[in-house]
């Protein structure tokens, strides 16, 4: 099953992506760029344009967002979810990160960031004990567009200052370790006018 999604140098990289991961600062992230089959990929992203997405805002945060796709009737997206909860594509992760997840409970739905949305400081994490989080990218986005994933330092345990910055780009997943004591990111406001933030994301749980 992963040889119908992944693309064959990403299923073959698993060691690098693990040893990225395991290493990387401020906490355990890596994000892999083209990351599903292109056929994959524009099958799903024409999927998405078909969802309804909902406006959400708090002080927190302001975005465009779907309903859970647990029981989504799109067969593309349907597929694609049966895909992340596969035992493959578990297994996967798992050696990423030496994660042991829960096959039982994913979260799944897709976020879109207009113009002058954002998503400040937070840790990813809920009282569904979150381990892991990820985020798949549609749209590529320049230097000054906002729109990244940035990642927090932190001093005397409270987040500091952004120390990296993870632009969007087509076909980028991103997946990091979620932590409530230091996994601290945000994504920035998206600055453009012309484009918007399009992403699925979602998370797994500690078994």
């Amino acid at each position: 099953m992963l040889s119908d999604w992944l693309s064959d140098n990403n299923i073959l990289n698993v060691k690098e992506f693990s040893e990225i991961f395991l290493d990387n600062n401020p906490f355990e992230y890596v994000y892999i760029d083209n990351f599903l089959r292109e056929d994959k990929f524009n099958e799903l992203y024409s999927a998405l344009k078909e969802e309804k997405y909902f406006l959400e805002n708090s002080d927190l945060f302001e975005y465009f967002k779907t309903e859970d796709f647990k029981n989504n009737k799109n067969i593309i997206i349907r597929e694609f979810r049966n895909f992340l909860k596969s035992e493959e594509f578990m297994s996967f992760l798992e050696s990423i990160g030496n994660f042991n997840l829960d096959r039982s409970r994913m979260s799944l739905y897709s976020l879109k960031f207009k113009q002058n949305n954002y998503l400040l400081c937070n840790n990813g994490f809920d009282i569904k004990k979150k381990l892991v989080g990820f985020d798949l990218n549609f749209v590529d986005f320049n230097d000054g567009e906002g729109g990244d994933f940035e990642l927090f330092s932190l001093v005397n345990e409270k987040p500091f200052k952004v120390v990296k910055s993870i632009s969007s780009k087509k076909n980028r997943f991103i997946i990091f370790k979620v932590n409530s004591l230091k996994s601290f990111y945000q994504i920035s406001e998206v600055l453009c006018s012309d484009k918007n933030r399009d992403s699925i994301r979602g998370g797994y749980y500690d078994n």
